[in-house]
């Protein structure tokens, strides 16, 4: 891996135009970087993380990022922490590496992709990583939990491979979207910082040319269980859901959807199949417990477009389960016919 911070000749301007590559639909001003010059910079041959170039900021030294993994980093910078990480957490950060501008885009949804890493996963300090869209952290697991140590550690968001660099671990590569007021200001704030200790350190790489700004995908059309709208006399254990997909961009095409299912309207206590990538949007079948006769089920669903921007739920829709008929049993028939002769 190669990298180069602040102190050389990469420029805060640089670094935002690497996260936005190509993409021509989003305006910038007002960048400023807080924190060391020597903490945030930008990477190149990084296959190993997933993606090859981009930003990376940390807690410590951009410096020492190539260096093995057996390499404990460890650098003290003496800045100050970050009180939206403060908040985030509920603890007391220190050097805080922090990069933050204005932007206006052109669509109303945005993106990154990003690989939170650190050397203090085989420690109890919790450093973190935050992505503000106008005040709203958007760096989450797709759990909901907050981008740490401790909510990575121990999971399924863990990747404890050697990336070719100090870290020890790292999460896996993860996204980040906001909803944001397109043609309007917007602001964007990344921050990382160590918590609990000013030593062992983290960082965060952010995929070059994944600052997408992108339409939603509007809510789903036309959804249907077993073919009908709220049908009533369903005795199918096991319905099945169907919906149209639309989005204001025309090429964009679904990439995932959500279905909850409850006894009462936004209720997920009967199902919550959680974002499933598929771009199927019929005979979806049910996933959940067990259904009853007599009783009305809720359901909505919600997808997301190849962007992995994500549309709203659909109006609440409802079905009835009836009780399955009696079997009828089969007809026996005799023939008597030559059976007997006189």
């Amino acid at each position: 891996m190669i990298v180069e911070d602040l102190s050389g000749s990469t420029t805060e301007e640089d670094l935002v135009n690497i996260l936005l590559g190509e993409n021509s639909n989003v305006t910038v001003s007002n960048i400023t970087v807080t924190g060391s010059n020597q903490a945030i910079g930008q990477f190149s041959n990084g296959e190993s993380l997933g993606f090859d170039t981009g930003v990376v900021m940390t807690s410590g030294l951009v410096s020492d990022v190539p260096k093995s993994m057996d390499t404990e980093i460890d650098t003290n910078l003496g800045e100050p922490g970050d009180a939206d990480l403060d908040t985030l957490i509920g603890g007391n950060t220190n050097d805080a590496a922090v990069l933050e501008f204005d932007f206006v885009p052109e669509k109303s949804a945005i993106t990154f992709n990003y690989r939170f890493a650190s050397d203090d996963f085989p420690y109890d300090y919790d450093d973190a990583f935050g992505l503000f869209v106008n005040g709203e952290n958007i760096a989450l697991l797709p759990n909901g939990d907050v981008v740490a140590v401790t909510t990575i550690k121990g999971t399924e968001y863990y990747d404890g491979s050697n990336l070719n660099n100090a870290f020890s671990g790292s999460s896996i590569v993860l996204s980040a979207e906001a909803a944001v007021a397109a043609d309007e200001l917007n602001h964007m704030k990344f921050a990382i910082a160590d918590t609990g200790d000013s030593w062992v350190d983290s960082g965060v790489f952010i995929e070059s040319d994944s600052f997408i700004s992108n339409n939603a995908p509007n809510a789903p059309a036309d959804p249907l269980c077993e073919g009908e709208t709220n049908p009533t006399n369903i005795t199918d254990s096991t319905p099945e859901f169907s919906w149209n997909f639309s989005d204001p961009d025309a090429n964009d095409t679904q990439s995932a959807y959500q279905i909850i299912v409850g006894t009462a309207e936004d209720g997920s206590d009967m199902w919550d199949s959680g974002k499933v990538n598929s771009s199927s949007s019929t005979d979806i079948a049910y996933g959940g417990s067990s259904l009853e006769a007599g009783i009305t089920y809720h359901w909505k669903v919600k997808t997301w477009d190849n962007q992995d921007s994500e549309s709203g739920y659909c109006d609440d829709q409802t079905f009835d389960i009836t009780d399955k008929p009696d079997p009828v049993p089969p007809q026996i028939q005799f023939h008597t016919r030559g059976l007997f002769h006189q």
